[in-house]
């Protein structure tokens, strides 16, 4: 099995701190990594557990800030031309006077060459610093003194902010790519600049092997400064970039991110390539293909099975687990839930009457961390819903020092080292993207890059699939080492209901499951006639809620507009199946806090299909059932 640590990362080589905001980010990133669990004390248990703050609201808040320099309506509607193929160009035609060359002799007789890396002499400064230019096509328009060379930039990783372990020499290759460029992204990435702009060339290994392989040799060079001038460069990762279209391009409002570890197929010299079973057997000890919940007896390689075992499951295991929005559309969609982790007393109530045979942790995350420190725990997915008030406009932000920030960080950090999962999700409030804390977001995804994960973000509108609310939400995915990352699910709905998907669920077919047996059976569902307050907002019921549901209903009122929603009603709003169970108490903030069920399970089906996928299977990503007993994943309200 994977070790404690991953050696590979630890290795004391880390650019120099130049300015104050270098020295804050290895401050932080140290926090972080430091970091040890420990048991919280009772007032801490208390002070987070009442912690309470209306996130949409502050989200509603900040809307305007964040459109500033987030394009945050990409994902408003669907984007038809990302679902259709990728469209094959044919060979260009030469303009005239236009040609290409291998190589060109500038004056003082210094040589460029195709496939060759230089350092670039005025380095671009979009979102990264750009220094580096590998070098794919030289081009002469003209006569002689006219040529251009197209390339993939590079940037050092100590420009990302934090977001990549900062290591000297290390650099990674950036691509920004538009959704209505239908061009392969290899072509997308491509910079084109003067060729009298490149500099001396520089050695460039690319490689999919953790660091410190193939870095430079530090015995080479006199000091550090020589070292970073003409030693070798490293790169390990892809950075991208992805825009709506041309005008938010232009304005560098970027839409989704994605930080790719080198793929294998992608390391073109054969000393620089390792196996990706080989770092996934470093990271995580072997992997059960097809789910590590009831695998088929071992059968030799040879004899592959082209099926997943009968009962055979992947597994999920939910941390800040709640009520268990997150493991209900998990288990729709076919995961086993290995178990969950939240401190909140009442959410667990519930959970453990939806989830009775996974294995809830009734503790803080730091507490988990410290009880089990000397067990070896493993998922094939990790989801995470680390608590939000801390990224909230109303909270204040004492520095790298805080502790509640740092916890937080810490927390997602621990539990991916303890679980080591083949694909992780995340959900969190996009306050987190706000300037201000920059810092503590860059930290977030620097404790998996660290680890040699994949890790790829956007702002998502859940009506897109399937919830009636226009609720945004941040959503990660990542992929561990050896693992690819996988795609964004496509959507299936959109308000229009053209090209294929679904209209936006209205609250009419959101309430429609509320029959006449549960309304007589339902505690939760108990309807009265009461004045509406001065703020209440009705809405349309062959419509999306106006303004989405928070942990005290977000001032919806039923649309008769003779009464408020009843918690059940609340709960189908949410995405929650019908039959979905809640304790007695806090019902109403269970359901605001929950990741719609609704939404998970179209996460996880894409994400079943992936794994599916990756582990060589055909045929349909849904479980076999066993023969003879009946199958509990439901599928249908």
């Amino acid at each position: 099995a994977g070790g404690d640590t991953w050696n590979a990362i630890v290795v004391e080589d880390d650019d120099a701190n130049v300015t104050p905001q270098d020295r804050a980010i290895a401050n932080l990133s140290r926090a972080v990594r430091n970091y040890q669990p420990r048991r919280r004390t009772a007032r801490e248990s208390r002070r987070d557990e009442t912690q309470s703050l209306d996130e949409v609201q502050h989200e509603e808040d900040i809307l305007g800030e964040l459109g500033e320099v987030i394009d945050l309506t990409a994902d408003d509607d669907p984007i038809v031309y990302r679902a259709q193929p990728r469209q094959h160009f044919p060979a260009p035609i030469p303009i005239p006077l236009e040609r290409s060359l291998r190589e060109l002799v500038l004056s003082g007789g210094r040589t460029i060459k195709v496939n060759f890396c230089y350092q670039v002499c005025s380095p671009q400064n979009r979102y990264f610093k750009v220094e580096f230019l590998r070098v794919t096509e030289i081009i002469q328009r003209g006569f002689a003194g006219h040529e251009f060379v197209r390339g993939i930039p590079y940037a050092r990783n100590k420009s990302l902010g934090g977001r990549l372990p900062r290591k000297r020499n290390e650099v990674f290759a950036i691509y920004e790519v538009q959704y209505d460029d239908l061009r392969p992204v290899e072509q997308q990435g491509l910079v084109e600049i003067p060729a009298l702009e490149l500099g001396v060339p520089r050695r460039l290994h690319i490689t999919n092997a953790p660091f410190p392989a193939h870095r430079y040799d530090p015995n080479m060079s006199p000091d550090e400064q020589t070292a970073e001038q003409e030693g070798p460069l490293v790169c390990r990762w892809k950075v991208f970039a992805y825009f709506h279209d041309a005008r938010t391009h232009a304005a560098l409002k970027a839409c989704e991110w994605a930080i790719a570890r080198i793929a294998s197929g992608e390391v073109p010299e054969a000393e620089f390539r390792v196996n990706e079973e080989t770092l996934s057997q470093n990271w995580r000890g072997s992997t059960i293909r097809g789910g590590a919940h009831n695998p088929p007896r071992l059968v030799p390689s040879h004899r592959r099975m082209p099926v997943r075992g009968e009962g055979q499951q992947y597994e999920m295991f939910d941390a800040f687990c709640g009520a268990g929005g997150a493991s209900r559309g998990a288990e729709r969609a076919g995961f086993k839930i290995k178990g969950g982790i939240d401190m909140a007393r009442h959410a667990c109530e519930s959970y453990r009457l939806n989830f009775p045979r996974a294995k809830l942790f009734p503790m803080t995350v730091h507490e988990f961390l410290f009880t089990t420190r000397h067990q070896e725990l493993r998922a094939d997915v990790l989801h995470l819903s680390p608590p939000c008030q801390v990224w909230s406009p109303a909270h204040t932000v004492d520095g790298v020092n805080d502790d509640a920030n740092v916890a937080a960080l810490f927390s997602c950090r621990q539990l991916i080292e303890k679980f080591r999962p083949r694909i992780f999700t995340l959900e969190q409030t996009f306050g987190i993207l706000q300037k201000k804390f920059e810092l503590f977001f860059n930290g977030l995804v620097a404790g998996f890059t660290d680890s040699g994960y994949s890790v790829a973000w956007k702002v998502i509108s859940m009506a897109n699939y399937g919830l009636p609310q226009r609720r945004k939400r941040l959503i990660m995915l990542g992929a561990g080492p050896g693992e690819k990352l996988p795609d964004w699910p496509p959507h299936t709905h959109s308000e229009t209901g053209r090209d294929g998907l679904r209209k936006y669920t209205s609250i009419r077919q959101a309430l429609r499951k509320i029959n006449n047996h549960i309304e007589r059976t339902d505690p939760h569902h108990r309807p009265v006639i009461t004045a509406g307050a001065a703020d209440a907002i009705v809405s349309d019921p062959d419509g999306i809620l106006r303004r989405c549901m928070t942990t005290s209903g977000g001032q919806n009122r039923h649309y008769s507009g003779t009464r408020n929603y009843t918690n059940r009603e609340f709960a189908c709003l949410q995405g929650f199946p019908v039959w979905h169970r809640f304790s007695e108490y806090s019902v109403r903030k269970q359901i605001g806090n929950a990741f719609p069920p609704c939404v998970v399970q179209v996460f996880y089906e894409h994400i079943q299909k992936h794994l599916h996928r990756a582990d060589g299977f055909v045929g349909s990503s849904r479980p076999r059932p066993v023969i003879g007993e009946r199958s509990m994943v439901l599928t249908v309200d």
